[in-house]
């Protein structure tokens, strides 16, 4: 008799144990569901909800209006649930009806290879879901499913046909064939058995397979986070809420990402010739982050801008300002000068070196400047002696940087200087812009916030372009003038150093003087609008056409026209990350490491 009770009491306290397991999850939402957001970090947790409210289910139905991410919470439920919805019934369909067909032909038909097919495909089950997602993106990518309902739908068919398959085989060969034979004599046709004696006896395996399939599409996260990646923008490119069923957990820089990544990246070995196509480098920030340094730094650097909009102020000298630098820097004090002159502050930009052993061949009266230093890592030699010589001679030295202990910092009368971001690498890409826009306030040009956003959607939308604008195209030239024209020569040398292809920069209205005679089919022409140098600038790119070039315009017509919203007092700002991206990508087609490019260092120091 004890043993008896014994035996229930352990049975019964095994039952209590799987209750609280499987049903303890549920009352732990549903709790949390009715508590307020502050009893969360209360400590003791408690177990009971000791304040009662619906807060939380009138903001996810739209009664009260609450914001993540700034986007409207009842908005980001209604499309992760209609996205759910949606993708869940139509791969359950679809599902049903191959796995059917193939189960009815894998039972009944004779064919070489039947049993070796089955087991293959029944052997997918074994494939973790993880290993084929890269895979599944390229094809996806290819047949341009990416961040639509049949492109996911299509992903849960091939995720759950095998087990459905395997389920309703099962299901077919437990069916007397008896059945089917007597309706052959009578004249019916396989595809009549099928569909009116088969799938009328198969409805409960058929049931089980479909709630199979909904459910496994319902449940999925990591698929639909990856496939409806476009952000607040409709899977089928028609609807304007949100489609990402967990966009609220992702910072806006990531989906940015998401965004970018669906675009395809170049993975194979060419020769000089870029390739008409490139594979896909995708949703790296999800899985891991493939992207290297450099690609990433140039996308993730305009949270940098923003926070140096508005950091220093216009400098008030009347001196001549001698805007000096090396290598990237000059590029960025020829365009600097350019601006300083365009709003009436006397101005011209000089290699470091020049300016440290003959700055009488420039400015004879140098030692009355106002001398500034552009260096990203302070530790240039030529523009630190520069600096250290200017103010030896009595010239006020400026130092603008991102390294504000640096040799520059400690070697000027002022310093401008911004955080950059930390994992810049040896291609000079964030700083590069940070010191433009530095420059540009130091002369009193107003940088307003929405500059961050014109360069991003600018970057991104040449980003797009890419695979096809600069396939097979060896020859590269850089057109811009004026304040552009040190932009211009920026571009060429970022695409010389990451890809290592051969390239030039010159005035548009200068390249018909000599240089168009290298135009042919193999010529892509950047070329950065001037608004009041346009209408001339047209005309060339017309010419340039004509000779087969393809030409990319920013701010104005070609192959491939890209819209710059600013004036022509911000646009040298804006431009600089697209020509970024452009390096890289080119860069990329050719299998090239911009996170350690040939011959070069982050920083020249000479003995």
């Amino acid at each position: 008799m004890r043993s008896t009770i014994a035996y229930r009491m352990m049975i019964w306290t095994g039952v209590v144990v799987l209750l609280i397991w499987s049903l303890g999850p549920i009352y732990w939402t549903i709790a949390s569901s009715v508590t307020p957001s502050e009893d969360f970090s209360t400590r003791p947790i408690n177990f009971f909800p000791q304040h009662f409210t619906l807060d939380h289910y009138s903001r996810l139905l739209g009664i009260n209006i609450a914001r993540i991410g700034g986007v409207e919470v009842f908005k980001q439920f209604r499309a992760a649930l209609l996205n759910s919805v949606v993708t869940s019934i139509a791969a359950t369909l679809l599902c049903v009806a191959i796995s059917s067909l193939g189960a009815y032909a894998f039972t009944r038909l004779q064919f070489p290879g039947r049993k070796a097919l089955f087991v293959a495909v029944v052997a997918t089950l074994a494939i973790p879901a993880y290993a084929v997602l890269i895979p599944l993106y390229q094809i996806m990518i290819k047949l341009h499913l990416v961040d639509t309902y049949l492109g996911v739908s299509l992903i849960y068919v091939s995720a759950f046909l095998p087990l459905s398959l395997w389920l309703l085989r099962s299901v077919f060969e437990a069916l007397p064939i008896a059945l089917e034979e007597a309706a052959q004599l009578d004249g019916a046709g396989r595809l009549y058995i099928f569909f009116n004696i088969v799938l009328p006896l198969a409805g409960p395996g058929l049931t089980a397979a479909a709630i199979l399939t909904f459910l496994g599409a319902w449940g999925q996260y990591l698929v639909p986070l990856i496939f409806f990646a476009a952000g607040d923008e409709a899977a089928n490119g028609s609807d304007s809420g949100i489609r990402n069923e967990e966009l609220h957990r992702l910072r806006p820089h990531h989906r940015e990402r998401l965004d970018r990544h669906r675009h395809p990246r170049p993975r194979r070995h060419f020769p000089q010739p870029l390739p008409r196509q490139r594979p896909v480098g995708w949703f790296r920030q999800i899985i891991g982050d493939f992207m290297n340094t450099t690609e990433k730094v140039i996308f993730e650097q305009f949270p940098y801008w923003e926070k140096a909009i508005g950091s220093n102020s216009a400098i008030d000298s009347a001196e001549l300002l001698v805007f000096v630098g090396c290598g990237t820097s000059f590029n960025l004090a020829l365009s600097l000068a350019a601006y300083a002159n365009m709003a009436e502050r006397k101005a011209i930009a000089v290699p470091g070196a020049e300016w440290q052993k003959r700055p009488s061949a420039f400015w004879p009266e140098w030692r009355n400047t106002h001398v500034v230093a552009l260096s990203r890592s302070g530790e240039t030699t030529e523009t630190v002696a520069a600096a250290k010589a200017s103010r030896a001679a009595g010239a006020f030295v400026t130092a603008i940087t991102v390294e504000p202990e640096s040799s520059l910092a400690k070697n000027c009368d002022r310093m401008i200087a911004a955080e950059t971001h930390p994992d810049e690498g040896i291609v000079m890409t964030v700083s590069a812009s940070l010191m433009v826009l530095l420059g540009l306030q130091m002369i009193g040009q107003k940088v307003p916030a929405s500059v961050v956003n014109s360069a991003r959607q600018l970057a991104s939308a040449l980003d797009a372009a890419l695979p096809g604008i600069i396939a097979d195209r060896s020859h590269f030239v850089f057109l811009g003038g004026g304040p552009l024209f040190g932009i211009a020569l920026e571009g060429a040398l970022k695409l010389m150093e990451m890809s290592q292809i051969m390239t030039q920069a010159f005035h548009p209205l200068e390249y018909r003087h000599g240089p168009i005679s290298l135009v042919d089919a193999k010529t892509v022409a950047v070329m950065l609008y001037s608004s009041d140098q346009r209408e001339a600038e047209t005309e060339l790119v017309g010419e340039l056409r004509e000779k087969g070039a393809v030409v990319i315009g920013v701010g104005g017509p070609g192959d491939l026209e890209l819209a710059v919203d600013v004036d022509l007092s911000l646009a040298g700002l804006i431009v600089l990350p697209a020509l970024q991206v452009l390096g890289e990508r080119a860069a990329q087609a050719r299998q090239i490491d911009t996170v350690s490019p040939r011959h070069l260092t982050k920083v020249v120091t000479l003995a």
